[in-house]
């Protein structure tokens, strides 16, 4: 600081200051950085179940989630309709239902979302109703109950576009065993005790009717009457 007497006072700072580093110019002038293409979205189908039997429809859906597929419930066409909505990718779908079967829903979907594929899962083949479309067809049928790997690879098959996370099973899964050569590690079947009859004639009632909850109390109870079974 210098000061004098009617002269005022004058100031001077020294500041210690680092420049900034320079900004290094591209080698070849006119080039660009290349710039990393962002993450491409990974698909996940959508998917639509109904059923009129709950606890089929929840092991299902279940068994779809556990895959990573969106899975929407439904209990009936009815209940189904208001589900139908631009972006689902397939829908899934019992025969026999009391409010709206499962033709009535093949129907609707056809009118109101073309193009998008419906599956039939069924106790029976496919019966078409004496008032349905004589054109009306499902785009598949699998009969109940179902097999977990058949039914991915199915609804694999039936979407519109690639499901980037499904994974092929290996052949030996997908197609029918050989006749008269058993499963790694399993006994022949003419090795294993059968159940008595009428344990078989129930199963095979309720495996028609597709009742998951009481095939497991048919179960829980043939190991209690059977227990070296």
């Amino acid at each position: 600081m210098h000061s004098a007497l009617g002269a005022g006072c004058r100031f001077v700072l020294e500041l210690d200051c680092q420049t900034l580093a320079p900004v290094t110019e591209p080698t070849h002038p006119g080039t660009r950085t290349p710039v990393a293409n962002p993450p491409q979205a990974v698909f996940t189908p959508n998917l639509l179940v109904v059923d009129d039997e709950m606890d089929a429809r929840q092991v299902l859906s279940l068994m779809l989630q556990a895959r990573g597929l969106n899975v929407q419930q439904a209990a009936s066409a009815r209940a189904a309709l208001p589900l139908l909505q631009p972006g689902l990718d397939q829908v899934l779908t019992d025969q026999f239902m009391d409010d709206g079967d499962g033709w009535a829903l093949l129907a609707a979907v056809r009118r109101q979302l073309p193009g998008v594929p419906v599956l039939l899962l069924s106790t029976a083949a496919p019966q078409r109703p004496a008032q349905a479309d004589p054109a009306l067809q499902f785009d598949g049928v699998l009969l109940k109950p179902v097999d977990e790997v058949r039914l991915m690879a199915m609804a694999n098959r039936l979407l519109a576009r690639p499901w980037d996370a499904y994974v092929e099973p290996p052949a030996s899964l997908e197609s029918p065993a050989t006749p008269g050569a058993p499963a790694s590690g399993m006994a022949e079947p003419a090795d294993l005790p059968e159940p008595a009859t009428e344990h078989r004639q129930a199963l095979a009632r309720l495996v028609q009717a597709g009742v998951v909850t009481d095939i497991l109390r048919w179960a829980d109870a043939l190991a209690q009457d059977a227990p070296d079974l």
